[in-house]
């Protein structure tokens, strides 16, 4: 807390502060106030608190508050600020986020929309290995041994045109 070479006292000074604090959402600093009289002029509630001091005390409190009041606009102002650079930066963060979530979401909606076909694909080329299969003679076993059906996957899953087109 500082005296501004007042002859104000400790007790008088918390007195303005206490006041301050109590009253500050009353206590007004207007743009157009330049200077100590016209903050004088627009805040006459502080004269009650005031009035057993002399003219000089007076002078002296209404500067100390004065300067309350301004350092706390200027405050605000910088608060005011910085919750606009905040706001600015929160809004870029979410559009960045809305961004990469997009490009995580396309590729995997193109992959399952992509990959639907395929597994019919695969069905078909299945359907058509076993009737192959069947029409030739060979089927549920081959004549080496082996199941018709395995190898019909085995072959449907490096082409799914093994067994002829699918159309």
């Amino acid at each position: 807390m500082e005296k501004l070479n007042s002859p104000l006292t400790e007790d008088e000074l918390r007195k303005i502060d206490q006041f301050y604090e109590i009253n500050k959402s009353l206590i007004t600093l207007p743009k157009n106030v330049t200077n100590l009289d016209t903050f004088i002029k627009e805040n006459k509630i502080f004269l009650e608190m005031i009035k057993g001091l002399s003219n000089f005390e007076k002078t002296k409190a209404w500067m100390y508050l004065y300067k309350l009041v301004t350092n706390q606009n200027k405050n605000l102002k910088g608060v005011r600020e910085e919750n606009k650079t905040r706001s600015f930066y929160d809004h870029i963060s979410l559009v960045i986020t809305c961004v990469i979530v997009f490009l995580i979401i396309l590729p995997i909606a193109y992959f399952l929309v992509t990959k639907e076909p395929k597994k019919s694909n695969y069905g078909k080329c299945v359907e058509n290995g076993v009737q192959y299969f069947k029409d030739i003679g060979s089927y549920p076993r081959l004549s080496d041994g082996k199941h018709a059906e395995n190898v019909v996957r085995e072959r449907c899953n490096r082409s799914s045109v093994a067994f002829g087109s699918i159309d």
